[in-house]
């Protein structure tokens, strides 16, 4: 293995490698010895303390799952990854930040992580949040700064959950990083019996933004709603790997994104649904729209479904294209000009996802930066 890359992002089931598709390759050579600690406030009741990497939980998906009786479905770390194993690997010692939410805690007052960098800092940082049996809690955790001192900047973050019986965790991420700035951003879930896990994302920072999620829905009835909301512009990349593994029962997931591409901008989303034996009873969908503003972006999305159990329902489907010129004509005959109407209708359908967020200031900032950024050069 190139020590100065890792391949991240794989699908679990592969395709054919001439798609380009089947993973992605991170340039992680040069990470400062600076690094930006993250600012935590949290309501009264939640525990936060350090932990040694050698204490951390295993949730290790079985490896027996196949594809069609053929090909092994990928699953090479000690807990769900998104990104995958080189950077499990590469993310593994140290001590790890964890966010225990007691038993039957329940707050609006959401734990807000805030990882700033300053002074050509990176930033290298292990989360693990324990979501005890009927708590009910809310986390932010955003992401600012970057590209100061004249060179580019790095944040490398993993993120770990475990959510056990009857546990709710409303979790938003938000990057605003600045240009020149690269983001890898894992999460990996555990979802126990009735435990739900609510994630929204609103990635708009960095010249290149890679982004894993993993979620075991292991127990009977759990719930997993994913919204994203992405604009990328200029010379941006974004490459996503969502991965929802069904193994109990009567288990539901959801995956929205709503997305928009501009200038040269390049996008690969990978989404799969994975319904393994016994998980009688479950149901996945998988949704993207994707608005592409110039002729220069590319977008490439790939939806699976993989099954090895008969009783369930899986869909997924994608809206890539332009403005709905419907849209665009209604706006026009109520006295708004073309640019700004498509704007408004831009800035709609991101702010559709980030509304949900719950912080108010943190929601008019990104809104701000969704009108700076449509409203920059060439716009």
């Amino acid at each position: 293995m190139n020590t100065n890359e890792l391949t991240i992002n794989r699908l679990p089931s592969l395709t054919w490698f001439r798609l380009g598709v089947n993973d992605a390759k991170a340039d992680i050579s040069g990470l400062s010895e600076r690094k930006a600690a993250p600012e935590i406030t949290a309501p009264e009741g939640v525990i936060i303390r350090s932990m040694d990497a050698k204490e951390a939980p295993v949730c290790r998906i079985p490896e027996e799952a196949y594809v069609a009786g053929k090909s092994a479905i990928l699953t090479d770390t000690d807990f769900p990854s998104g990104l995958g194993a080189q950077f499990v690997q590469y993310m593994g010692g140290g001590s790890i930040r964890c966010v225990e939410i007691p038993a039957g805690f329940k707050s609006d007052t959401p734990v807000v992580i805030t990882i700033r960098h300053a002074d050509g800092s990176d930033a290298k940082e292990r989360l693990l949040f324990l979501v005890k049996e009927g708590a009910d809690a809310k986390v932010i955790l955003c992401s600012r700064g970057g590209a100061e001192a004249g060179s580019a900047q790095q944040e490398f973050v993993m993120t770990q959950v475990i959510l056990e019986k009857d546990a709710k965790l409303d979790f938003s991420r938000v990057n605003l990083l600045a240009e020149d700035t690269v983001l890898l951003d894992d999460i990996g879930v555990c979802e126990a019996e009735n435990a739900r896990f609510t994630y929204r994302k609103a990635d708009l920072g960095a010249s290149k933004s890679y982004g894993g999620l993993s979620v075991w829905a292991a127990g009977e009835n759990a719930q997993t709603e994913i919204e994203t909301a992405y604009l990328k512009t200029g010379c941006q990349l974004l490459d996503m790997n969502y991965h929802i593994i069904h193994s109990g029962a009567k288990s539901v997931s959801r995956i929205r994104l709503k997305g928009v591409l501009a200038g040269e901008a390049s996008k690969t989303f990978r989404g799969t649904i994975d319904f393994r034996k016994g998980c009688t009873g479950s149901d996945g969908d998988e949704r993207e729209e994707v608005c592409l503003l110039d002729d220069a972006v590319v977008n490439k999305t790939v939806p699976v479904i993989l099954c090895e159990e008969e009783d369930v329902d899986g869909r997924h489907g994608a809206s890539i294209g332009r403005i709905n010129e419907d849209e665009l004509f209604y706006c026009e005959s109520r006295g708004i000009d073309e640019a700004a109407a498509r704007h408004l209708l831009v800035r709609g359908r991101l702010l559709s996802v980030t509304r949900k967020i719950p912080d108010e200031d943190l929601k008019t900032e990104i809104s701000d930066r969704i009108r700076d950024e449509l409203s920059g050069p060439g716009r």
